[in-house]
């Protein structure tokens, strides 16, 4: 999201829309995104010609039938006089257009897209698949790192030579990778002491700079060997193997683990909270969150359940909002400056009692 703040330039638009995955509803997906369309098309003055051309082209996608036969749950569409963005998400998104400054991130950034929702490992010794979800839903992350094979991350060693090894990066440094010495017993533990270490490198890359929180799903060997062979810090395991169990069984165990993460980690910023705002580190003002998230003091931004941005369509009677300087406005700003600043923002529902609150590094 970070790189989404990057682009804004000049006027902006932002298009959230939830969406349906499975036909006949699916058809209506089109339909939302057609009103929605017309509506920031009204909304964006004629002189903002390069806009209103990028908004022309992108209602084409009004026909294309493929595309929204592909949905998840929803659909935040940005776009600029230079280009336009599409993001689809996990969790459900309340339908929205939003002209101004700056785009409407906060709702990506608090509903399970987020650096602060956990992802789940699903690790095998055959098969390592990573998972994200908000507690709500869960799909499976498929890019360059995951999913990924034993097969694919051990080469096949030769049969005449004792000892092989490859190059590869660690940090900035190509470092020998020695595997499949000896026979038997000591290649395969060689082999799997590689494929857990190459696993652990490419979940290293995944969280970089962010606050994610990993929840291993293993046995108890592959668990066991997954800490010892890597330096990746697992926050919770559940001990079953991922493998041969059904997709609803496997989802539905990883929503109810990752769930329960999620709202250990959100009681956890609360109390933390209070400690903070009583050693005048912590605030509940939006007047005083703004400006500290501005010059990058919040460590951890919350969001409660008393929603203060924006209201829901039904996809026929969208309530749009132009930008200004309301409160909603201000929530998104620090939403903004805080995941610009390298701060988290979490969603923390009920268990906190105002709109916005944030932890100050200093």
């Amino acid at each position: 999201m970070v790189a989404l703040i990057n682009r804004e330039s000049g006027c902006c638009v932002s298009i959230l829309l939830p969406t349906h995955q499975r036909s006949p509803d699916s058809n209506e997906n089109a339909i939302r995104f057609k009103n929605a369309v017309r509506d920031a098309q009204e909304q964006v003055d004629d002189a903002e010609s390069g806009l209103q051309q990028q908004l022309q082209a992108i209602a084409k996608l009004e026909h294309d039938f493929n595309f929204w036969q592909h949905q998840l749950t929803g659909l935040a569409i940005y776009v600029t006089s230079d280009a336009a963005w599409f993001y689809r998400t996990t969790s459900e998104l309340a339908a929205n257009v939003y002209v101004g400054p700056d785009f409407l991130i906060r709702p990506l950034a608090i509903r399970g897209d987020s650096d602060s929702t956990p992802l789940t490992l699903a690790l095998s010794w055959e098969h390592a698949r990573l998972f994200h979800s908000d507690g709500q839903t869960v799909s499976e992350i498929e890019n360059d790192y995951f999913p990924v094979t034993m097969d694919q991350l051990v080469t096949e060693r030769d049969p005449e030579q004792q000892l092989q090894f490859n190059t590869h990066s660690v940090g900035n440094a190509d470092v020998a990778m020695y595997h499949g010495h000896g026979d038997g017993e000591d290649k395969i533990e060689a082999d799997r002491d590689m494929y857990l270490s190459r696993v652990g490198e490419r979940l290293v890359k995944m969280v970089y700079n962010t606050n994610r929180q990993i929840l291993l799903m293993a046995t108890e060997e592959v668990a066991g060997h997954f800490r010892s062979t890597t330096n990746v810090e697992i926050q919770s395991v559940v001990h079953m193997s991922p493998d041969g169990v059904q997709d609803d069984a496997l989802n539905r165990r990883i929503m109810e683990s990752s769930a329960s993460m999620h709202e250990d980690t959100k009681s956890g910023i609360t109390e933390r909270l209070g400690t903070a705002i009583a050693n005048q580190k912590g605030a509940k003002d939006i007047s005083e969150i703004v400006p500290a998230a501005s010059t990058g003091r919040i460590e951890t931004l919350l969001i409660g359940s008393s929603d203060p941005i924006y209201g829901a369509y039904d996809g026929q009677n969208q309530k749009v909002r132009k930008g200004g300087d309301s409160r909603a406005d201000l929530v998104n700003m620090a939403v903004r400056e805080t995941l610009r600043t390298r701060g988290t923002v979490v969603h923390c529902g009920d268990s906190l009692d105002s709109p916005v609150a944030a932890i100050f590094r200093y």
